[in-house]
């Protein structure tokens, strides 16, 4: 085979190598981090790692395939190519440390947009955890309470079918029309259509999460005992992080996953759905500006969350 022909076998398979070192080393970091969380649900790092060593694999057949027997003749070409591995080699090694850096900053910064990853309860899907809604009319109100997106409805309690129809109090109780029991919210929990891209927000630090959602919660309208409950089921899951970052949902987009519809149209509508993933380090990302809230005449109010995996 001629020398242009070599030439071209050698930086085909020095391109593979590289390829195939920086899949390896996205794949070893990748697989560092599994065994850094736990209840890691991903295992993309062994195709990372499979890929890499596949294309080394290739790399290496075609390079045995064309290969010379060295001659004294040929001496000094050999040399010249042995002068060339040296660059390569050095190549290789950054490219290993490369794949690892790229690696870590995808993980830390997502080049500033998060991409929501599914969440999965054996339905499929993300899932919107805990959505309680309060009702708060003005005088007693016989109303009916609808999801729009009945066949994403995974939970719920009184048992959701075609609706809720309820009585409601100016207080906030309701009576189930259906079994006839107290309740002071309805609760559902529901799969997610789309995936919301994290592109603002808060970076709160774990041991800061009450002090940040109590004051963000009243800034969204919700009252001292909807805040309390709200603070009481995800505190827990917010602390165990050194760091979250923390985005509300628009009402446009909470709609967008599951319209909400009451019987009667109210004066104030306040939906709080909050999105959250666990750091291990701070990152910067634009601040997320939300919008006060004030409660007029007949009020309903829901809240809940989607924990980032």
């Amino acid at each position: 085979m001629d020398k242009s022909c070599r030439v071209l076998t050698m930086i085909f398979c020095c391109v593979l190598i590289v390829f195939g070192i920086v899949l390896i080393g996205n794949g070893t970091y990748r697989f560092i981090e599994a065994m850094n969380v736990v209840e890691y649900s991903s295992w993309n790092f062994i195709k990372y790692i499979g890929v890499g060593i596949a294309l080394i694999i290739i790399a290496w057949i075609l390079n045995t395939s064309f290969k010379k027997k060295t001659t004294d003749e040929s001496l000094e070409e050999e040399k010249k190519k042995i002068s060339l591995i040296i660059p390569v080699i050095t190549s290789f090694i950054f490219a290993i440390l490369g794949g690892i850096v790229f690696a870590n900053e995808m993980n830390s910064f997502n080049i500033a947009v998060y991409e929501l990853e599914s969440y999965t309860i054996g339905h499929g899907g993300m899932v919107d955890f805990k959505p309680i809604i309060y009702i708060y009319p003005e005088k007693e109100e016989e109303l009916i309470v609808q999801l729009g997106k009945k066949e994403n409805i995974i939970c719920s309690y009184p048992e959701y079918q075609d609706g809720w129809n309820v009585i409601a109090y100016p207080d906030g109780t309701l009576i189930d029309k259906q079994t006839y029991k107290k309740l002071y919210a309805l609760y559902w929990e529901g799969k997610r259509d789309t995936a919301i891209p994290m592109n603002d927000g808060f970076v709160v630090r774990g041991e800061d999460s009450s002090r940040f959602l109590e004051e963000k919660l009243a800034i969204l309208g919700l009252n001292e005992r909807e805040a309390e409950e709200f603070i009481i089921y995800w505190l827990a899951k917010l602390e165990a992080n050194k760091y979250n970052l923390i985005r509300f949902e628009t009402i446009e987009e909470i709609e967008q996953n599951m319209p909400l519809i009451i019987s009667k149209t109210p004066d104030t509508f306040i939906r709080v759905l909050m999105q959250f993933k666990g750091l291990e380090t701070s990152i910067e990302i634009p601040e997320q500006h939300l919008e006060y809230h004030n409660r007029i005449g007949f009020t309903v109010v829901e809240w809940g969350g989607t924990e980032v995996k």
